[in-house]
């Protein structure tokens, strides 16, 4: 679905001084639908990326995204990375949340919970109860002796028996098309008098268009913040700002928020005029950064066998960026062993667990995540792996 010039409504303030500035055509729609064989991987369903700033709430959209397409059901497999760093990232925020709010002896929801890791680490440390909503929840419904509930379902007031002393929200609020509905939802279950701690945490567009990570826009999330913009949404919203910050290295935005009405405003504030020209920077500069690791991975390729370290996200949108331009030489390592032996979408490359580089042999690896570099090394030094190493945002 191509944009034609058409007046374009902000999904969120449904203001109309929205433009288009990135576009990318034919994306995989899901890169947590894992797919066993090569031929159901090339045909995985496709969706069309239109990237809008709307320049009164600040809101990132995706003006092309079909919410029918995707399927948060048993099929989607996100899990979080078995990764050392981000499991102590992981660990020290929790650790964090529960001593800053002193989360012990609590009750904890959390909306869009994935398998349960981080309410299960949240309850765990604070011997807290809690209940996790999510479509794609995979286990039992009940666990630590009635301590902690799951809800197959996207999260409502339906059904919840008392006021929660935190609602969490990781990694999720991007995938909504209208974030405003969903924070309205949220403000609907606390009292006036609410206590309540909200924690959200979302992608932080401004690193992106900062440091021109193309591989880090895909098609399961159709909405972007910049800490701007995520701030003008809960305040907005009736919401005190308790504390926001980047995290893991940047790459995210962390918002504390407690509800006072007191705050709340009929209109979103207008975003700042530098905003708007670090997007239309992006603009400019968007093509000649894919031109580049287009280029860059067709010379690999012309060198031998080549890898990408990441299977995840980044990884699979990285693929169908360079596909047309790389060939067979590409391989795709992955350590979490979900993904391993599995196929990205549309590209269809096949995922492969480290251990099989030793029969590769390839001559470059190229790192998704740089948060992961020093652990991905001792990995290859531990396998005798002898290839230039390199982080995909020095590309």
């Amino acid at each position: 679905m191509k944009y034609s010039n058409e007046s374009v409504n902000c999904p969120n303030c449904r203001n109309d001084s929205c433009h288009n500035f990135y576009s990318l055509y034919e994306q995989p729609v899901s890169e947590n639908i894992l797919y066993t064989n090569q031929t159901d991987s090339l045909q995985a369903q496709c969706g069309d990326i239109e990237l809008f700033l709307c320049e009164h709430c600040g809101l990132v959209f995706n003006w092309a995204f079909e919410s029918h397409k995707l399927d948060y059901g048993a099929e989607y497999k996100y899990t979080l990375p078995p990764s050392t760093y981000f499991e102590a990232f992981i660990n020290e925020l929790a650790k964090d949340l529960i001593e800053t709010y002193n989360l012990k002896h609590k009750h904890i929801v959390e909306i869009g919970c994935g398998k349960g890791d981080f309410l299960n680490l949240l309850c765990k440390l604070g011997n807290n109860s809690g209940v996790g909503y999510d479509t794609s929840y995979e286990g039992p419904l009940e666990t630590n002796n009635g301590k902690i509930n799951f809800v197959r379902e996207h999260f409502s007031p339906k059904g919840m028996k008392h006021i929660p002393d935190m609602i969490c929200c990781r990694q999720v609020i991007e995938h909504i098309t209208n974030p405003g509905n969903l924070i309205s939802t949220v403000k609907s279950v606390l009292g006036k008098d609410a206590l309540t701690t909200l924690f959200f945490e979302t992608p932080d567009f401004a690193w992106i268009l900062k440091n021109m990570v193309l591989w880090d826009i895909y098609y399961e999330h159709c909405s972007y913040f910049t800490e701007e913009s995520l701030i003008g949404l809960f305040t907005t919203n009736g919401f005190k700002i308790l504390r926001n910050e980047k995290i893991f290295n940047d790459q995210y935005l962390r918002i504390d928020a407690r509800l006072d009405l007191s705050l709340y405003k009929k209109t979103y504030p207008k975003i700042s005029a530098n905003t708007v020209q670090t997007v239309n920077n992006f603009k400019v500069q968007a093509k000649k950064r894919l031109t580049n690791i287009r280029s860059k991975s067709k010379d690999f390729s012309t060198k031998g066998s080549w890898v990408i370290w990441g299977g995840a996200a980044k990884g699979v949108t990285f693929c169908n960026l360079v596909k047309h331009e790389v060939g067979d030489k590409l391989h795709v390592v992955d350590i979490n062993p979900i993904r391993q032996g599995k196929f990205v979408p549309v590209s269809g490359y096949p995922i492969i667990s480290p251990d099989k580089l030793v029969y590769i042999k390839p001559h470059t690896i190229l790192i998704m995540n740089g948060n992961y570099q020093k652990e991905i090394e001792m990995t290859l030094k531990n396998l005798g792996i002898m290839a230039n190493v390199i982080c995909v945002d020095d590309l």
